[in-house]
């Protein structure tokens, strides 16, 4: 057996204090098509500068620098890893071992309110086994992590989301500051399937005035920016309307699983429906079949009723005796 690199355990949903460099880590239970993301929220005290004589305040400034940014990683390993590009999700592609959050320690991930600055960060998928968070601040900081489980899609709900673009400023948002979103179809035999996307609303900034969401969708497994049986772009300059339709027999009645990326530079909501119908080309080779089938049964019955009409028809029919 592997051994493992001493940390702190986390537990989803519950706050933890450090200083400075910790290791963290935390144990995903369940199988690899089961799918997982990990959602975490660091915040960390807004630094104060104030100069006084007595009760009288001289100078106050609030410091926001670069400097007082943290840094937080979440990999299969302690180490910290190579800066991430900008793939969204961990083993997405090449140089996508892990999952950071360097735009925090960069000032451009961060929301600063009077008391604190927080930022944040989504890691999926997150397969079985034991995964590592590591937290590189200045000073002491407040942890959240969240582990939330793959959206199962039922034919006919319309599930309504919304995402905040990885490396955005946190804000309030009524699904939390999640930057992708996993779901899974389970389709029904000899049925089509239907999954349509819908941007419903979105955020801007001054230098990036679109938010739009990525979806990926693969047959049999996750798909990942480079592995996919499909990829759409919600591109706001067209009609925010996808649809993938897909046929029964080209799955082989596989479980489809879709990954939401949000894109852009603030946050995006969006809904997805899952529908399915009868597949035409199935029932079409359905009735093909019984029509043969009709075709060969008429043909029998005039040659029965040939054979009664004209005894010298018979012998054609010699092996067969009413009963």
């Amino acid at each position: 057996m592997p051994v493992l690199a001493p940390c702190d355990g986390l537990s989803s949903g519950t706050r933890v204090r450090g200083l400075g460099h910790r290791i963290f880590c935390i144990d995903v239970n369940g199988s690899t098509l089961d799918g997982a993301k990990l959602l975490m929220r660091l915040s960390t005290p807004r630094s104060v500068s104030e100069i006084r004589i007595g009760d009288t305040l001289l100078f106050s400034r609030r410091g926001n620098s670069t400097a007082a940014g943290p840094l937080v990683v979440v990999s299969r390993s302690p180490e910290l890893c190579e800066p991430c590009n900008s793939c969204p999700c961990v083993d997405c592609g090449d140089g996508c071992g892990c999952a950071c959050a360097s735009s925090c320690r960069e000032g451009r991930g961060q929301y600063c309110s009077s008391a604190e600055c927080s930022c944040s960060l989504t890691a999926g998928l997150l397969s079985p086994g034991r995964w590592y968070v590591t937290v590189d601040a200045l000073g002491p900081f407040v942890l959240e992590p969240t582990l939330v489980p793959a959206t199962r899609l039922v034919s006919g709900d319309a599930v309504q989301r919304t995402l905040l673009v990885a490396g955005a400023a946190p804000q309030p948002l009524p699904d939390g500051p999640a930057s992708l979103d996993f779901f899974y179809v389970d389709p029904l035999p000899h049925k089509s399937i239907d999954v349509t996307l819908d941007v419903t609303a979105g955020g801007s900034s001054a230098t990036e005035p679109y938010t739009w969401v990525d979806v990926y969708l693969r047959s049999g497994d996750w798909p990942t920016t480079v592995l996919q049986d499909a990829h759409m772009t919600a591109d706001p300059q067209m009609p925010p309307r996808l649809s993938f339709h897909l046929q029964a027999e080209r799955l082989f009645n596989d479980r489809l699983y879709i990954m939401v990326v949000a894109r852009g530079a603030s946050w995006v909501r969006y809904e997805l429906t899952a529908g399915d119908e009868l597949n035409g080309r199935y029932w079409t080779g359905l009735g093909f079949v019984v029509l043969v089938a009709i075709c060969a049964g008429v043909q029998f019955w005039r040659h029965v009723l040939r054979s009664r009409a004209n005894p010298e028809a018979r012998p054609i029919l010699a092996g067969i005796q009413p009963r």
